[in-house]
């Protein structure tokens, strides 16, 4: 695995620690949060509906 990814510790929303995918800070600077979405397909589905794909 090459930066900026890396496995580290991630906190569930029951306040669990498991491992998981992480990025260092700087690789996030300008990136858009989907959050709201609820994951990477549900944030490419609401894209692909804006651009009519």
């Amino acid at each position: 695995m090459v930066a900026p990814l890396a496995i580290g510790q991630v906190e569930l929303a029951d306040g669990r620690f498991v491992h998981g995918f992480v990025c260092e800070p700087l690789a996030l600077e300008g990136a858009d949060d989907i959050s709201e979405h609820g994951g990477w397909r549900a944030y490419q589905a609401q894209r692909a509906a804006l651009v009519g794909e």
